[in-house]
């Protein structure tokens, strides 16, 4: 039992669930309940756009979202999917803007927005992908400090749905979180008793999201255009922007077609019409891809079928992100699990859950009452996204290995030492720490993390290399030789 000594007092926590098309913000009321807050345009979601002004003006969301797909200079969305990646950046003002720095704009605005009416946050939890890679974590965990923020917490945003769905409902058995947002897909197997819930495996698509299925729906209208008109559909010379592919997918969500209408400067006005069935045709092979990684969920990263879980003793299935309200995603479902999923909430439950995260997290002693009973007995257990390795090299042969140090679905945090010996030399061979979605031994198939060449103090030294993989999965590693003690530097961050 939590021991709370600011009874009158609620602490100011929210969770952020920062997603590659719009971010939305929760907090933790007096109560104990997680609600959605709103920003200054009065809406409870920002869209993740970004534009720079000639003036070295910022604007941040709405406003900046209007530029979209306008030609407007420096104007920045769905950076999310990129964030991390050491070669993506943009020149603006005589600057080089990275993924992260965009990040932490949008990071500071929705908090900015948020302390405007409630105060400055005590706490923070943010939501990231399950299926992000190491380096995106940490970059996002980097934004998140530019941005000046207070962050103790990052939770994956499956997880956090499977926290808040398992908060508000009796829940008792397995359970699966179909999360399908604006830039990922990822699918969590969970177990719940009460309030204790256990990740049991997770599986995703890195690029696959809202993102795809608009770019399926351009398509489409893409090939009716140049069927009645001959030349290639311009986005831009027909003003059909981003907002406009947003609203015709929505209609397509709740009526069998939608007349989409455009207007060139060469062919005058015209109407095109796209059904659902066609749309749904245009989606099968990424609707596909999802149902793969549900059918590999229920592995459980187990070779032996005996071991798998089966569809029948899966409970519920949980849909969230914004791309669930699709129909197609709901019957890919139904059809693959033979029930009906839940659609509660889908776009907030991720915020909502991170809130409930960051006050499970937070001391006890700062909680009210309502808060710290809302918490209280509350377990979770993640596990590790992702295999991580080293690459071993024979020294007499010249070939190299991938050696798994930590597995996919090991709990979190997980920790393992490695030794290895330098040569003649003193120099480790060139060392790599790598990380895979699935288990391999050949180094041309694995993410390389880090590279580089290690020096000890005599030949022939003992490295003790310690891996860890803390509690928001991302990997750190220690080395240190054995004989003198000596620490030997890594950074894993991305360069």
């Amino acid at each position: 039992m939590r021991e709370n000594k600011q009874a009158d007092r609620p602490a100011n926590i929210i969770g952020i669930a920062l997603g590659e098309v719009e971010v939305r913000v929760a907090r933790l009321n007096e109560e104990g309940e997680p609600e959605i807050t709103y920003n200054a345009e009065k809406s409870e979601a920002t869209p993740a756009v970004i534009q720079f002004e000639d003036s070295g003006d910022v604007i941040v969301g709405t406003e900046a979202k209007k530029f979209l797909s306008t030609g407007t200079p420096n104007v920045f969305a769905e950076f999310r999917r990129v964030i991390g990646d050491p070669g993506k950046s943009w020149r603006v003002g005589g600057k080089e803007i990275t993924p992260a720095d965009l990040s932490a704009l949008l990071l500071k605005k929705v908090v900015d927005d948020y302390a405007a009416q409630f105060g400055q946050p005590d706490s923070i939890a943010i939501s990231w992908p399950a299926n992000f890679r190491n380096e995106q974590r940490v970059a996002t965990k980097e934004a998140a400090a530019k941005a000046g923020l207070k962050v103790e917490h990052y939770i994956e945003e499956p997880v956090a749905a499977a926290l808040f769905y398992s908060t508000q409902n009796s829940l008792n058995g397995k359970y699966l979180v179909y999360d399908f947002g604006g830039d990922t897909f990822d699918v969590t197997l969970f177990e719940a008793q009460g309030k204790e819930i256990k990740i049991l495996h997770q599986e995703g698509v890195q690029q696959l999201g809202g993102k795809d299925l608009d770019n399926a729906l351009l398509k489409i209208i893409g090939e009716k255009f140049r069927e009645r008109t001959g030349d290639e559909f311009d986005a831009i010379d027909c003003n059909y922007d981003k907002l406009a592919v947003e609203s015709d997918m929505q209609t397509l969500s709740t009526r069998p077609s939608v007349l989409i209408r455009v207007v060139t400067c060469k062919h005058g006005p015209i109407a095109i019409e796209v059904s659902r069935n066609e749309f749904e045709a245009g989606i099968s092979y990424l609707i596909s891809q999802a149902e793969l990684a549900c059918e590999n969920v229920l592995k459980c990263g187990q070779t032996d079928a005996s071991k798998y879980v089966k569809k029948s003793d899966i409970k519920e299935i949980f849909m969230t992100g914004a791309t669930s309200s699709v129909p197609a995603t709901q019957a890919s479902v139904e059809r693959l699990f033979g029930k009906k999923p839940k659609v509660k909430n889908p776009a907030q439950a991720v915020a909502m859950g991170a809130a409930i995260f960051a006050a499970l997290k937070s001391s006890g002693n700062t909680l009210n009452t309502g808060q710290s009973n809302a918490v209280n007995d509350i377990q979770v257990a993640n596990v590790a996204p992702h295999f991580y390795g080293i690459v071993y090299t024979n020294w007499l042969t010249g070939e190299s290995t991938n050696i798994t140090v930590i597995r996919k679905g090991e709990s979190l945090p997980a920790r393992r030492t490695y030794k290895v010996r330098t040569d003649s030399r003193g120099y480790l061979p060139t060392l790599s720490l790598t990380e895979s979605v699935i288990e391999e031994t050949n180094p041309d198939y694995v993410t390389v993390i880090w590279s580089g060449v290690l020096q000890c103090s005599a030949p022939s030294s003992e490295v003790e290399m310690i891996f860890f993989n803390d509690d928001h999965g991302i990997m750190s590693v220690s080395m240190t030789e054995v004989a003198t003690g000596k620490c030997i530097k890594v950074d894993l961050r991305p360069t």
